[in-house]
């Protein structure tokens, strides 16, 4: 060993100072900076098996360290080096510049003035013994010792925000929060809870709690804008400094406090204020004894607090990397810019719109002919295969220049790639003149054909905003030059004239901070591609009575998603361009509008239940009875040799179990019960889907943050209901009511799903039996922003626009399930079948109530309903336009027929004794299923609306499972969960169906089809 046997230290007894052993550590606390700590090493202290253990004690070295600095430092060793060592020679010298006091011999007495640095309160020292080089091995080889002071708040500090996670736009100052944001907030307190004399905390593990203010000066002056609430709960053993970090929401109101921002675009700062008031209801540390807690309260009553207006200082923190303390990134304040993430997103969209208004789009009515030239822009969507291409400019099309239009696509934090494509581009080997380039540009330059990374020129107007031209005169020496006949078509041209002044103009690259490799790359000489993402406003903008951020808990992170409740492309679009040029056609641009992929859907769903339509009910009651019988007979005989008796004696016994039954009404609850029990019943969600930066749709239900008075509404009816069922059960007391619950807990285990009602119907299974399917209604609506693509008309290609679709679903209205048992019926066949299989059946019920051995035939038929409405505010929908761009139904009413024959088999056995569960077992079926439906709907296609009459058989599919378990449940912690499962996929054969008829309502032209058959293989 490199400590030559050292294993352990001792420490010297004073009554300066506290020993006391922590997690298995030696802890020595103390409260005056000027203590000396005595230790020792001897014979006890050393390893069996040490050679020379005076040589070794005489010859011991002492040093003190920071035990941070040493857990740092060594695991950065031990990852550069691959090493797991507890210290070496080489980590040694790496740490030697951080020792903090030295000594030899085989006592060491450490004075903590002489120390290099003065102790820090709550961190902890080590001091180690060796004798070639220190190691941490053994958690009684070394001393911790820690300076002590009163309980107080360290410090608190803000974090700077961060870039990284898209709170800040680009080019703006990253020291500063935006309102709508969430700032962090963190704060360390020494000895809250003072851990060493309570004991254990009494109700709950909460043992500060924490208040905090936001404040700003207003003439000197402490002017609170807003307050948040946090706790500290109890912790480890040698925890004397707690660390925490809470997330404040910037809330925008805070802006309209008089004195905010003295001056427009000013930022503010926001400091803050933190109390921290401990909790002093503990028990004794010594079970039994009584114990004093004034003196460890005393002074805690009131809370501690911190002011980083008048508080704050500077820590450092160890960095292993530098082998250095180095100053933390903190800040006293938030500090807020004056403009609002909103408000940067809009002037950045002010900015991109005005760029395309300075360089101006010159619009083509007729064909041109300068030999520099391309003939065709077109935008694709090439993440999108089956949305068609968007054709802007086509020199040969009746109406040449669409360059006004919009390509619009829908993404989000993932880029997708949009192509842009000139065709039939001639720009090498021939003449080019540069029209609206730099002098001595020319368009052989594929930068100047996408002109990104250079200022573009505009066109000089007239008085009346029209663009000026003049005629070509050296057209005909181009003609000739680029050996192009001259024809009575082309031999005139005319060019729009330069603007030399461009200095409102800039590149398209520095505008949008794009880099080429990255946001876009040239694909040859006549393509760009373009990376577009969508930039989510993550800083809340709405806020009001109805939506607190600080209300929605969970959804706190993402609460920005209801700046997208309400979908505007007015409002929400962010616009990109490229200017395409030529000689021929100059400033041309190709203009993207990119608009949040963001889907939200808002379900009712409502199952009604059998007792919703029974008037009646019945009421069991059940005995057992126990009998014994005996008779007996004597017979007297008389014969030749004497009279004869004979005695015969008959003995019967059993158990008699028995079920009344009495129809009684029905006792509808009435009043807030029943209103509680109606609203429980009722299924709502609000969920927004999306797609993060790896590609991977994410969704959440926010339903729970959405419009406060309801919740809290339905809150109230939940809170009066529960007060009157406790009241009315005689459980008003809370403890009470706690005793009971876990009493019919710990019952309910035990009886490990059992009843009288359970082992009735075990004994009297029926061969068949019916059971009514009641309805299943949902309604959904979801928005979006959908394609308006539509060949038919042209002026909506490449068009997005707001999607509503809404559809409403009964599943079944009504339905009817008949199950035939076929053990059941066989048992019935003879009278010691069937008292055997009441047997069995009996027996498996007890060991377990899943436990089931049975072949079944179950046969149902069903009713449903489904109605859909699709709508796009700029395509409209199948009803206006008398057909749909894709196939679609609209209106859909069936009957389903089903049937399935299954084996199956369920053995488990449960044993629960208080503290520990045994469950063992397995399960398996076999089965074949088939289905047959029948549907009349009303749908759309690209030749109108039709009626058609459809049938389908979904063949016959067979399938197989089986699953095994073994579980076992020690004091509510599963120590063993074995639970292998078997479960091929179904095979299916036969699978069909039958269009009957098909009639179109609104289109003469086609004619009705009749029978249509498609196997399994056409679909």
């Amino acid at each position: 060993m490199a400590s030559r046997g050292i294993i352990r230290t001792k420490i010297e007894q004073s009554k300066s100072y506290t020993i006391a052993e922590r997690d298995n550590y030696h802890f020595v606390e103390f409260t005056n900076s000027g203590e000396t700590i005595s230790a020792f090493v001897d014979e006890e202290c050393l390893d069996t098996g040490t050679l020379n253990p005076k040589a070794t004690i005489s010859g011991t070295q002492w040093i003190v360290v920071e035990e941070t600095v040493w857990s740092k430092l060594l695991a950065e060793y031990n990852q550069e080096t691959g090493k797991k060592t507890y210290g070496d020679m080489t980590f040694f010298k790496k740490i030697e510049k951080q020792v903090l006091w030295r000594s030899k011999g085989a006592k060491a007495n450490v004075k903590v003035s002489d120390m290099k640095q003065p102790p820090t309160p709550g961190n902890i020292y080590l001091l180690m013994p060796y004798t070639n080089y220190p190691e941490f091995r053994y958690t009684t080889q070394v001393v911790k010792f820690v300076y002590l002071k009163e309980p107080h708040i360290r410090y608190v500090y803000v974090d700077p925000p961060s870039q990284e996670n898209a709170d800040i736009p680009l080019g703006s100052d990253t020291k500063l929060h935006l309102y709508g944001m969430q700032a962090e907030i963190n704060f360390s307190t020494h000895l809250i809870p003072d851990f060493r004399s309570r004991g254990k905390l009494i109700g709950d593990k909460v043992s500060a709690d924490i208040y905090g203010e936001v404040f700003f000066l207003k003439d000197s002056k402490e002017t609170t804008v807003g307050n948040f609430k946090t706790t500290i709960e109890e912790a480890g053993n040698s925890l004397y400094n707690r660390y925490k970090q809470v997330k404040v929401y910037v809330d925008p109101q805070w802006r309209n406090a008089e004195g905010t921002h003295k001056e427009k675009h000013q930022p503010q700062r926001y400091y803050i204020r933190l109390m921290v008031t401990p909790k002093n209801m503990f028990s004794s540390p010594t079970p039994g004894k009584p114990f004093d807690f004034s003196d460890s309260i005393r002074g805690l009553t009131n809370p501690v607090s911190y002011n980083t207006n008048k508080d704050f200082q500077k820590w450092y923190t160890f960095d292993p990397e530098q082998e250095n303390w180095i100053e933390m990134d903190m800040q006293p304040y938030i500090e807020v810019r004056w403009d609002t993430m909103d408000m940067i997103f809009k002037k950045f969209e002010q900015e991109k719109n005005n760029q395309i208004q300075y360089i101006g789009d010159i619009e083509y009515t007729k064909k041109e002919y300068d030999p520099c030239s391309y003939s065709k822009i077109t935008i694709k969507d090439e993440d999108d295969k089956k949305r068609e291409p968007l054709v802007i400019f086509d020199e040969n099309a009746t109406v040449i220049d669409k360059t006004n239009s919009y390509f619009e696509i829908t993404t989000g934090e993932k880029p997708k790639t949009i192509s842009i494509k000139v065709g039939d581009l001639h720009n090498q080997g021939v003449y080019c003149h540069g029209a609206m380039l730099d002098e001595g540009q020319k368009h052989s330059d594929k930068t100047n054909v996408f002109q990104l990374e250079r200022a573009a020129y505009s066109a000089q107007k007239d008085s009346k905003g029209n663009y000026i031209s003049e005629k070509d005169k050296t057209h005909e020496d181009q003609l000739k030059k680029a050996g192009t006949p001259i024809t009575k078509e082309n031999k005139n041209d005319t060019d729009y004239i330069k603007n030399p002044n461009n200095s409102q103009i800039r590149p398209v690259n520095s505008v949008m901070r794009w880099q080429q490799g990255t946001e876009y790359t040239y694909k040859g000489e006549d393509e760009i591609n373009l990376q577009l993402k969508y930039r989510y406003n993550k800083t809340l903008t709405i806020r009001n009575d109805e939506f607190d951020p600080n209300f929605v808990g969970n959804l706190f992170e993402e609460a920005w998603l209801f700046n997208y409740l309400k979908l505007n492309i007015d409002d929400q679009k962010q616009v990109y361009y490229i200017p395409v040029s030529t000689c021929r056609y100059p400033n041309q641009i190709a203009k993207i509008n990119v608009l949040p992929d963001l889907k939200w859907t808002l379900l009712f769903k409502l199952n009604y239940k059998e007792e919703d339509f029974k008037k009646f009910k019945e009421e069991h009651n059940y005995e057992v009875q126990a009998f014994y019988a005996q008779s007996s007979q004597t017979t007297f005989i008389s014969g030749q040799n004497g009279t004869s008796v004979s005695r015969q004696t008959t003995t019967a016994a059993g158990v008699r179990f028995s079920r009344t039954t009495t129809i009684v009404p029905v006792e509808r609850k009435g009043g807030i019960k029943r209103l509680a029990e109606l609203i429980k019943r009722i299924e709502v969600s609000l969920t927004a889907e999306w797609i993060d930066e790896s590609g991977k749709k994410q969704s959440k239900d926010v339903i729970e943050g959405f419009l406060k008075q309801i919740y809290n509404f339905v809150g109230k009816i939940s809170d009066i209901a529960k007060l009157v069922g406790d009241l009315t059960e005689g459980d008003s007391n809370p403890q009470d009511t706690n005793n009971k619950k876990q009493l019919d807990k710990e019952i309910e285990k035990m009886m490990g799903g059992r009843s009288l009602d359970g082992a009735w119907n075990a004994l009297n299974k029926k061969t068949t039996t019916t059971e009514v399917l009641y309805p299943s209604i949902a309604i959904a609506a979801s928005w979006y922003y959908g394609d308006a693509d539509d060949p038919k008309r042209p002026q909506l290609m490449g068009r997005k626009a707001l999607q509503i679709d809404a559809k409403v679903e009964a599943v079944p209205i009504i339905g009817v399930e008949i199950k035939w048992d076929f053990l059941e019926m066989l048992a019935r066949r003879h009278p010691l079948a069937f008292i055997i299989k009441k047997g069995i059946d009996l027996l498996l019920y007890l060991s377990d109530p899943k436990n089931k051995i049975g072949i079944t035939f179950t046969m149902s038929g069903e009713l449903g309903l489904s109605a859909k409405f699709n709508h796009n505010m700029l395509a409209g929908n199948a009803y206006s336009n008398g057909r749909s761009p894709k196939k679609q139904e609209l209106i859909s009413g069936g009957a389903t027929i089903k049937a399935d024959l299954q084996g199956n088999i369920t053995l488990y056995m449960t044993q629960y004794l208080i503290v520990s569960e045994y469950k063992m077992g397995g399960s398996a079926k076999i089965g074949v299923k088939a289905e047959v439906a029948n549907k009349v709907y009303l749908g759309a296609d690209t030749d109108g609306l039709y009626i058609a009459n459809s049938t389908t058989f979904d063949g016959f599919t067979f399938y197989l499972e089986a699953e095994a378990k073994m579980e076992v449940t020690f004091l509510g912690a599963k120590i063993m969960d074995w639970n292998p499962k078997y479960e091929p996929e179904p095979m299916n054969w036969g699978k069909c169906s039958l269009d009957r008829v098909k009639t179109y309502l609104n289109n003469p032209d086609k004619k009705t089809e009749f029978f249509k058959f498609n196997s399994g293989d056409d679909e």
